[in-house]
């Protein structure tokens, strides 16, 4: 899953309005000049950068003119399935989700061969964990161009007030689950953490954020191949008990319960989020900060999230459409991408590069995300995640809600999913 609540639609098709590029500063047009059609649902913020990277391009190569076109709230990958079967598929498209519709459907190219030919210096810098999650059975089918993850943002002014430490890189689950129980005083209506339980449309969020502590406990979510499901396992189950005993024993806040502006109104400590949404910390009426996830029982993880770029096989022109998607992840366009959209990069080196180092001095929480990428862990691409995702999310809420135990819950939902992909073949 390529999680980013940055951007919470993915494409539209044939049938849905699409709206023309803005300019882009295109070259006059040759007689053999090659247009390649870009899909993209960039937020409004974003757009600017987006068309200045764009036209930079088409003036540096000379026979390419690069086209986007901005394609509204849509309901995912399937809609780009959709526009395949009517012919209609874009050379290259913006990829937030689930590869397997795209790739069972022989929608896009294996980019494999295709990636192997970037330089190796190159391909060194790219964080390990991105490359796994543009893949789908160990094929890579799509290239990441940016990058997310997740961390915690909390509230400086009532760890001073509770005469608590900043959380440090170091931090463990034991660490967090006192600070939580310091921080919360339900006779204030203050809480020390809201823990997420998101179902529906969200459930792939739930999912996501559930991950990484997960893995900190040593458990994953299904087996090499994306199957079978196995988010039942010793350490699912002891994330999932660390989770409800937030709630039962340190004074946590279920999502559910919890007033939607309860941190900015400085009644919540500490929430889970990302680097999408540092633009709105930076109108906080106090001082906040951001932190790592927690280091569990095994390891310290994070998951990670963002945007990717696709080939379609029914582009005329796939070398070229090739060159534009090679020509973004370099790593002078990586950096002016990065400083100019804020999102994370790609690679580890641009953290050096003074054009970030300066970026970061005046985007508070930039610098804690892009270090935390080095931690970033993906599992292979699972199988009907769509589907697992939501059993995941359901049995998480019966147990935050006291309904089941954790064992009974996630075996249920293991259950259910390995069933449900027996079922339809995969």
């Amino acid at each position: 899953m390529k999680w980013n609540a940055k951007v919470k639609v993915l494409f539209g098709v044939s049938g849905l309005l699409v709206t023309p590029s803005l300019s882009l500063g295109l070259p006059l047009a040759r007689a053999n000049t090659v247009h390649i059609t870009f899909w993209e649902s960039y937020v409004a913020d974003d757009q600017v950068p987006l068309h200045h990277l764009i036209a930079q391009f088409n003036r540096t190569h000379p026979g390419i003119v690069v086209k986007t076109q901005y394609v509204p709230s849509g309901t995912g990958e399937q809609k780009l399935v959709a526009a395949v079967a009517s012919g209609t598929a874009p050379d290259v498209a913006w990829i937030q989700g689930d590869l397997q519709p795209l790739v069972q459907g022989h929608a896009i190219y294996n980019l494999s061969k295709w990636y192997h030919q970037i330089p190796q210096a190159t391909r060194a810098r790219i964080y390990p964990s991105l490359v796994e999650n543009a893949k789908w059975q160990g094929k890579l089918f799509s290239v990441p161009i940016e990058a997310t993850d997740l961390g915690i943002v909390y509230n400086v002014q009532l760890f001073q007030q509770a005469h608590l430490a900043l959380p440090t890189k170091q931090w463990t689950w034991q660490q967090f689950a006192s600070d939580v129980k310091r921080l919360s005083d339900r006779a204030k209506k203050q809480y020390g953490f809201m823990v997420p339980d998101l179902v529906g449309s969200l459930a792939g969020y739930e999912s996501w954020i559930f991950q990484p502590f997960m893995w900190d406990a040593g458990g994953r979510y299904a087996g090499p191949k994306g199957k079978p499901i196995t988010y039942n396992d010793a350490g699912a189950v002891k994330a999932l008990e660390f989770w409800h005993s937030l709630v039962t024993k340190d004074g946590a806040i279920l999502s559910s319960a919890a007033s939607s502006n309860a941190f900015q109104t400085g009644k919540l400590a500490m929430y889970i989020d990302g680097p999408w949404d540092i633009p709105s910390f930076a109108k906080l009426p106090f001082k906040w900060g951001v932190a790592w996830l927690p280091k569990g029982p095994k390891v310290q993880t994070t998951n990670v999230g963002g945007e990717y770029l696709a080939v379609f096989r029914q582009s005329k022109h796939p070398m070229q459409a090739w060159d534009f998607v090679k020509w973004w992840m370099a790593p002078a366009q990586e950096t002016k991408w990065a400083v100019s959209s804020g999102y994370l990069p790609i690679t580890s080196g641009v953290s050096q590069v003074p054009a970030w180092k300066s970026y970061a001095k005046t985007n508070q929480g930039a610098s804690a995300f892009a270090s935390e990428l080095k931690m970033g862990y993906t599992e292979p691409g699972i199988v009907d995640q769509n589907q697992t995702d939501a059993n995941l999310a359901t049995a998480i809420q019966e147990v935050l809600l006291g309904k089941a135990s954790a064992k009974a819950a996630l075996s249920q939902a293991v259950k259910t999913s390995n069933q449900e992909i027996a079922s339809g073949g995969a």
